[in-house]
């Protein structure tokens, strides 16, 4: 589940309007309740306060739990201990049932998310999303140019077959872009500090396990593993995608196959429109 922060006015806002309880429970030590998107910002929602709410960490968690897949077709009522009363039961159903409608909406317009950040209903266009990342990260021209360039030349790297198949999504409010084959990273541009600090790298992407030899310091890198298949998310400057070669993209192309046929988990909806 991603955290999707609102600041601090907003949340002090939204205390006042709920008169420092949970919306679902009434639980009322305020400094641990959380602000909820009713319509996450991942699938169109905003930060109005019409679309907030006020929980507790244990209903946030469980609304987020029942709107999950998992879920469809089941009763919130049927999984909740009896000593929930009905009118938390009820609100609980309610905000989970908000999040599948909003997703099944998208799935309905063709799996994009909406570009509510643009205030219009269609995706983001390649180029957009790029600007985006630029601003966001107050990337001077050049790098804005190198960022285009390699996004681009992973794209054009992607096994055709698997293109229709990948999510391109922009995140953390235009931070970074990323390029998903259900549940697995193909591509990411950082645009934020993995584990709080500051990017490393310019981007990841993902490679079999046997290009190991080709980079310098593999070992020191930020690399990261997948559970069910032989692959790493490689962590590279700008610099080093221009310099790959035919071979370091065929094992990337290799790495993207394997992800198609690895287990799966979810299929990320896109807010960027890849033309095809």
């Amino acid at each position: 589940m991603t955290r999707e922060i609102v600041s601090a006015a907003i949340k002090q806002q939204v205390l006042d309007l709920f008169g420092n309880r949970c919306y679902a429970c009434g639980f009322s030590i305020h400094t641990i309740l959380r602000v909820h998107h009713r319509i996450p910002v991942s699938l169109g929602g905003t930060d109005e306060i019409e679309n907030l709410v006020l929980l507790c960490p244990n209903c946030h968690t469980l609304i987020h739990l029942f709107s999950s897949k998992r879920f469809d077709g089941r009763e919130v009522s049927d999984f909740l201990a009896p000593e929930y009363s009905q009118e938390t039961i009820g609100q609980i159903a309610k905000l989970s049932q908000a999040i599948k409608q909003a997703r099944q909406r998208i799935k309905q317009n063709g799996n994009i998310w909406s570009a509510s950040n643009l205030n219009s209903q269609r995706p983001y266009s390649v180029e957009e999303a790029i600007v985006s990342v630029a601003q966001r990260n107050k990337y001077p021209d050049e790098k804005l140019e190198q960022l285009r360039e390699v996004f681009l030349l992973t794209l054009g790297h992607i096994p055709p077959e698997l293109k229709t198949r990948c999510s391109y999504r922009l995140l953390k409010r235009g931070s970074y872009i990323s390029i998903n084959l259900m549940n697995y990273l193909l591509y990411r541009s950082p645009g934020y500090g993995d584990l709080g600090g500051n990017p490393t790298y310019d981007c990841f992407l993902i490679f079999t396990n046997d290009l190991k030899g080709h980079f310098k310091a593999f070992d020191k890198r930020n690399v990261f593993n997948f559970s069910y298949f032989d692959c790493v998310n490689l962590g590279l400057s700008f610099a080093e995608v221009f310099a790959l070669t035919d071979t370091e993209w065929r094992n990337f192309g290799k790495a993207c196959q394997m992800a198609a046929e690895a287990r799966k988990s979810r299929d990320w909806i896109s807010n960027i429109r890849i033309p095809q």
